[in-house]
């Protein structure tokens, strides 16, 4: 049409994630012995990390509190056999789940 608009880019300082938490995927994956799990808190909470099979089952539950921010944990196989896995981060600021891979 031939008209001009005055556009502007503004930044927020906050991003709306921080909002919420989030959780990322498991390094390395597929994985052996051991993976790490990453997840970021917008507060210090209580966070409930369950993991359970393809079947559904429970096969670890962790909880635990931690710090405003990026958090690690460190998840051993121990004993569990080879498979696809669910694990799932819950926090009062809700539930997330991603998958991950046993050899």
């Amino acid at each position: 049409t031939g008209t001009a608009y005055d556009l502007q880019l503004a930044f927020e300082t906050e991003s709306p994630a921080t909002a919420a938490f989030n959780l990322y995927q498991n390094v390395p994956n597929p994985f052996g012995d051991f993976t790490n799990i990453q997840f970021e808190l917008p507060a210090a909470a209580t966070v409930k990390m369950t993991i359970q099979n393809s079947r559904g089952e429970v096969v670890q539950v962790v909880e635990d509190d931690f710090a405003k921010g990026l958090n690690d944990m460190l998840i051993e196989k121990d004993g569990l056999s080879g498979g696809v896995y669910y694990y799932t981060l819950e926090t009062e600021g809700g539930v997330e789940t991603r998958r991950m891979v046993i050899l």
